[in-house]
């Protein structure tokens, strides 16, 4: 009989899967797919963006309180020690995300495999858990192919987010049996698709812009690139603020774009520096001129207009459309095109020091599974390493 029994082949899985074997106990690792960390050979474009320099609880989704007392066990700066010690040389690029060196999710996957060799970990891989049985100090867990003990089980089977990668909801079907609740489940880090007949016509143009989400009790503002596509809205800042966004429309909230984040007051008085210059040519120094040509129509302004040609007034309610610019949000691309999903199993169910259940004793959660959804850039991962190793160590 095992000691621990790990569902799933990811991140939170192999982590809690190298600690508890570390430490001497007798580990099963199974998971669906032929190979293991899938997703993790996928991250950051490939380069593998494990974790983010800045581990703001802001860029969370979910139970603060949970967060802060999983990363006061294992936090950004102990899994870069993790991997550094193994010979791992990571780095930091822009907005602080942590990647290896040599920019190949391969080099953190090999790393990590070669770590569940020396632990003796057992593997099996390409096998789907039917299901999971609790007795009074030991469970049953049956797959297509085998039957299993352990006397724990940890349930790390990521979300149903990138089904092309395996991805599905067993884990959550696992754990719905066993008595937890699993919040609603949406899809999180994806791009946004929109009503309207404008966007389409700026499809593939990239902006440095703002998304200003408007709610009833709370207002945020998200920055960094824009991309338009012919449903709607993509590119860093959208699949930042997509979480945000979608959950905010339950409550009415408006969503705006603001194409002129750099715009200061002092840069008014271009406009009289060529007078002559038509007005998406003056608006071209703030925004790509495709924006200009295509919503300058919309407000009423005719593009051949000089810059001349309009007074004061008509300027300022120029770049206070440009500033605030309202879309109407028809709702997230489907799962196949999320990086993550948000919901999952209640947090409160679980306990934070040690990822146990409170329900079930001997059971844990770990990753993705768990209602915790961070922003791109690393958090997510981080996330999932840290409470795979809380999970371990617990064991």
């Amino acid at each position: 009989m095992d000691d621990l029994l790990i569902i799933g082949g990811g991140p939170a899985g192999i982590m809690a899967a190298i600690t508890a074997a570390g430490r001497g106990k007798k580990v099963t690792l199974i998971d669906k797919n032929p190979a293991l960390g899938k997703k993790i050979l996928v991250s950051g474009n490939g380069k593998c963006n494990i974790s983010n320099s800045d581990m703001s609880l802001a860029r969370y989704a979910g139970d603060k309180n949970f967060l802060k007392t999983v990363f006061s066990c294992f936090d950004n700066k102990t899994l870069m020690e993790f991997f550094e010690k193994r010979g791992v040389i990571l780095k930091t690029e822009g907005f602080g995300r942590v990647l290896p060196i040599t920019e190949s999710s391969a080099t953190i996957i090999d790393c990590l495999l070669e770590e569940l060799v020396f632990n003796k970990v057992t593997v099996k891989n390409g096998e789907q858990v039917l299901s999971l049985a609790a007795k009074k100090n030991s469970f049953t867990i049956k797959t297509g192919r085998n039957v299993y003990e352990a006397r724990k089980v940890l349930v790390a089977a990521g979300s149903c987010a990138y089904p092309q990668l395996g991805s599905n909801n067993s884990g959550y079907e696992l754990a719905g049996k066993l008595g937890h609740s699993v919040i609603p489940l949406r899809p999180a880090i994806v791009p946004i698709e929109l009503f309207g007949d404008w966007f389409h016509k700026l499809q593939g143009v990239r902006v440095e812009a703002e998304l200003i989400i408007c709610g009833k009790e709370e207002k945020k503002t998200y920055s960094g690139e824009l991309l338009f596509t012919k449903y709607g809205i993509s590119g860093p800042v959208t699949l930042d603020a997509s979480l945000f966004i979608i959950d905010s429309l339950k409550n009415n909230a408006e969503v705006f774009i603001n194409f002129l984040p750099f715009y200061r007051e002092k840069a008014s008085a271009a406009w009289d520096f060529r007078p002559e210059k038509p007005v998406p040519a003056f608006l071209s120094g703030f925004v790509p001129k495709k924006i200009a040509l295509n919503l300058l129509p919309v407000l009423g302004v005719e593009i051949s207009t000089k810059c001349k040609e309009l007074n004061r007034k008509e300027r300022e309610r120029i770049i206070n459309a440009f500033s605030k610019w309202p879309v109407r949000i028809k709702g997230s691309r489907p799962y196949s095109e999320a990086m993550a999903a948000a919901g999952g199993v209640a947090t409160a169910e679980i306990n934070a020091q040690t990822m146990e259940s409170k329900k079930v004793p001997g059971l844990y959660f770990a990753g993705e599974i768990i209602d915790i959804t961070g922003e791109s850039g690393g958090y997510n991962m981080q996330f999932a390493f840290s409470s795979g190793f809380v999970a371990g160590i617990s064991v």
